[in-house]
């Protein structure tokens, strides 16, 4: 008999505990999710790749969208505020320091060309393509504010 009274006495506090944490407000278990991405976001994202963003990114998403079905109180939308303004930082400063990273060897080829470029146009001063030069150092110009914009000439903070 005790026996079975502890074995009822489990599964009663088994199915409390489900049943408690299932009737948590949906408000709730969707902040909860956010706070947890937003804490994984900080701790990890210096370290991420593309397909580790990509992932986050993707559960932000899913978030948002549960977060249509909600009613927030006014508390809720205020700390939802912040951690979403963390989150906005955090993604736009990792995401141009990952897009900077991946264009720097592009814009570096590019450079090289474009220096190309302005020694062919004007090696060809003699078949009256003035308005080609001009152009070309057009786009000179243009590469050197890039480079000046991304301090391309090695002053590069890591």
């Amino acid at each position: 008999m005790k026996m079975i009274r502890l074995i009822a006495g489990s599964v009663l506090m088994a199915c409390m505990a489900v049943l408690f944490t299932g009737c948590r407000p949906h408000e709730e278990r969707v902040m909860d999710r956010l706070d947890r991405l937003s804490e994984k976001i900080q701790k990890n994202g210096e370290k991420w790749g593309v397909n580790e963003w990509a992932d986050a990114l993707e559960e932000l998403e899913d978030i948002h969208y549960d977060m249509e079905d909600c009613e927030f109180s006014s508390e809720q939308l205020r700390a939802l505020g912040r951690v979403e303004g963390k989150l906005t930082v955090i993604i736009m400063t990792e995401g141009a320091k990952k897009l900077g990273n991946e264009l720097i060897p592009f814009l570096e080829g590019a450079g090289a060309f474009m220096k190309g470029y302005k020694e062919g146009t004007e090696s060809m001063e003699d078949y009256g393509l003035d308005e080609l030069e001009k152009y070309g150092n057009h786009l000179n110009q243009e590469l050197e504010r890039i480079n000046e914009e991304l301090d391309l000439d090695g002053n590069k903070d890591d």
